[in-house]
């Protein structure tokens, strides 16, 4: 009856038979991005037999309503990125991390999350740090700083200003009179180019499906795994250099307490005015020591990614932090911790790591023809937009109609114009689950009519302001190339 229901309303039944949580909340992703994530809009899940495994994968159902929400990618942050990358791309040297794999070793490494566990971990830190090369993620490097740890490659993934604000902070607290950090920056290279001024040697990367890596990675593999936290971007980093050891230190992917989110000396509490983060940790979930641990949706996004990194890539894992749980990582506290590696020669390993990566002159990264190509196939694929909206979006009589063509065009401008549609695409796919939250809600079929017309006009209006002012920002690079040798601010 079920069946016959659904058939009647044009609708359908889709069974996922799987006992591992995971393997559900990945069929229950490419069902949702099957169907239009603005369909996720007034989900149920009923839960029958309450079971361990049940209760994860209505968890993992829920959380993948807000990593959904998240991933979508937004047109300003897409520009921000590829001014970034062009302005450190033409600057200085930097060695060029390809995102393959490189050989293994059994180089342990430590890698250093900002979580409030950090603080207790200190000492045993500052014991072993010359037992292990030390990845620092983000604003960790002011508690390392402070507790007198020089840290081997300090990691960094946002490309907005808060986050420069952050490396100046600590900059001017711990330069002690020099004129950058003796420091390796291992770095996105969409991150804010002054920055990257502030390290004395520049790793740069390019990260997957960003705009500005479809189309100024080519030649390279993006590192995977970078996302949401610069602690899973660490791993991703440490992974692709060959590091297989690793100890996690303030990876906490929440807390214990729910009043702590950040360890004490980072810049979380030592500059006014300083967004806390993602504060708020109302979901319990297992500690790390055992008991019960609280964390949030971009937290436990942080936490499938360390497990996704240690299960696949095979990771002998040590949690060190008094956090949440990451299966495949062993708990052990850091005050019981031993470290049987020799002292490293950290010149020599920073010698080999730059000789596995591609050097790169000053100025010499971009070619003109390369620039000159994007260029073009922007322009013929905004044509192509053009034509969409003109002569599709006015036909559409549905919300599902709309997301089903928009569908099909993304994936036809992805075939014929290699990834440049990608500075547009989020938002352009974001504003449908918008829509969907009024539509939905729509008491009658003569009001639905109405939002989808008013939808239609707004929706033509945002995607040709982003049409012209990319079109601003493309015909733009090209004057940026040539033979500069310091890194000019992205515009």
């Amino acid at each position: 009856m079920l069946v016959s229901a659904c058939k009647t309303r044009g609708t359908t039944i889709d069974l996922i038979v799987e006992s591992d949580p995971r393997l559900v909340q990945s069929a229950l992703e490419t069902l949702v991005t099957k169907f239009g994530a603005y369909c996720m809009d007034g989900a149920y899940s009923f839960l029958h037999y309450q079971t361990d495994v049940s209760r994860a994968i209505a968890r993992g159902f829920q959380e993948l309503a807000g990593m959904k929400s998240i991933l979508q990618g937004y047109y300003a942050d897409e520009k921000l990125m590829i001014s970034n990358t062009v302005a450190n791309v033409t600057g200085d040297e930097f060695w060029m991390v390809d995102g393959a794999l490189q050989p293994t070793h059994d180089l342990p490494a430590f890698i250093i999350g900002s979580g409030p566990s950090l603080d207790s971990a200190l000492d045993k830190i500052r014991e072993c740090q010359d037992h292990a090369v030390i990845f620092c993620a983000g604003s960790a490097l002011q508690s390392l700083l402070a507790a007198g740890i020089t840290p081997d490659f300090q990691i960094e993934k946002e490309n907005n200003e808060i986050t420069q604000a952050r490396v100046e902070h600590i900059f001017e607290r711990h330069n002690q009179g020099a004129e950058r950090f003796d420091v390796a920056l291992i770095a996105s290279a969409t991150v804010q180019p002054a920055v990257v001024e502030l390290f004395s040697d520049t790793f740069l990367f390019h990260r997957e499906l960003l705009s500005s890596t479809r189309m100024f990675g080519e030649g390279f593999s993006p590192v995977v795994g970078t996302g949401p936290f610069s602690a899973n971007t660490a791993v991703a980093a440490a992974t692709v250099m060959g590091f297989r050891n690793m100890y996690l230190f303030g990876c906490d992917c929440g807390s214990v307490d729910k009043d702590q989110h950040h360890a004490r000396n980072t810049v979380y509490h030592t500059r006014d005015g300083h967004a806390s983060g993602h504060a708020a940790t109302p979901i319990p979930v297992p500690a790390n020591f055992g008991g019960q641990a609280w964390s949030n949706s971009y937290f436990l996004w942080s936490r499938w990614v360390f497990e996704s990194m240690i299960s696949q890539i095979g990771i002998t894992a040590v949690n060190c932090s008094d956090g949440v749980a990451i299966t495949g990582a062993d708990p052990v506290r850091p005050e019981t911790l031993k470290m049987t590696t020799p002292s490293l020669d950290k010149q020599k390993i920073l010698s080999g790591l730059k000789n596995a990566c591609a050097y790169q002159a000053p100025g010499t990264y971009l070619a003109p023809a390369k620039v000159s190509d994007v260029i073009a196939r922007w322009h013929a694929c905004a044509r192509d937009v053009e034509a969409f909206l003109d002569d599709v979006v006015p036909q559409v009589e549905s919300l599902d109609a709309l997301e089903d063509a928009l569908s099909r065009f993304v994936a036809a401008c992805e075939f014929r114009h290699d990834g440049v549609l990608t500075p547009i695409q989020g938002s352009m796919r974001s504003m449908v689950p918008i829509a969907g939250y009024f539509l939905n809600r729509a008491p009658d079929p003569e009001s639905r009519g109405q939002l989808l017309d008013g939808f239609r006009t707004v929706f033509r209006d945002q995607i040709v302001r982003m049409l012209v002012d990319c079109t601003d920002l493309m015909d733009g690079l090209a004057p940026a190339q040539g033979s500069a040798t310091k890194r000019q601010a992205a515009g």
